[in-house]
């Protein structure tokens, strides 16, 4: 599929570092305990993921930039042509810092707990347009912390938040926190605070 595959067999033997790519394909990386992705990472032209985490624990995303389609391409607000994930997490305890994705339907995708995303600005495909800045997934995504995220004409989507804390973000023009109840009547636990919103219409808390 065009992937770079980093696979350690089991979740002890890690330790993978990962720097100074340019990525048309995207990477994954699977069962793997340590691994670090960044700084300077491009990753460019992806039609899926451009970086997909399964399973393992402690992998480091900092100083990487994702588009699946370059700045100045007309596709790159296309609804129709922009289908990609930019980073797909599908585990527990992992981290992403200091990451742009400016080009993607959905920019970080969260399927897992025990995540924290800092840093993280998302101006992917704006949510008039159907893009979705960064997604908490029903039923995996609790207890996990974002700070200090700057979601840019897209959405913060949480499903059936547990125990998720968003604080100190910027929310820019159609920016807004969605939160859909999937599987769950209930809201457990769930911070937001300290965050700016700037020309948003109508209430920027969707429930």
């Amino acid at each position: 599929d065009g992937k770079l595959d980093v696979v350690t067999g089991n979740q002890g033997s890690g330790n993978v570092g990962v720097a100074n790519l340019t990525a048309a394909g995207g990477l994954r990386i699977m069962a793997t305990m340590g691994a670090n992705v960044g700084p300077q990472m491009f990753f460019l032209g992806f039609t899926q993921q451009g970086l997909r985490v399964d399973g393992g624990h402690e992998v480091m995303v900092h100083e990487s930039w994702f588009g699946q389609f370059l700045y100045s391409d007309p596709r790159k607000e296309n609804g129709t042509a922009t289908t990609s994930t930019a980073i797909q997490l599908n585990g527990n305890d992992h981290y992403i810092t200091n990451t742009i994705v400016f080009s993607s339907n959905v920019g970080v995708e969260v399927n897992g707990a025990a995540n924290v995303l800092t840093g993280v600005h998302t101006w992917n495909l704006a949510r008039g347009r159907g893009g979705t800045g960064i997604l908490l997934r029903s039923g995996t995504g609790g207890q996990t912390r974002l700070v200090g995220c700057y979601l840019d004409w897209n959405e913060l989507v949480i499903e059936d938040p547990n125990l998720v804390t968003v604080t100190n973000g910027f929310f820019l023009q159609s920016s807004a926190v969605q939160v859909r109840l999937v599987h769950s009547s209930t809201v457990n636990g769930l911070v937001i605070t300290g965050n700016e919103f700037v020309g948003v219409v109508g209430d920027t808390v969707y429930v």
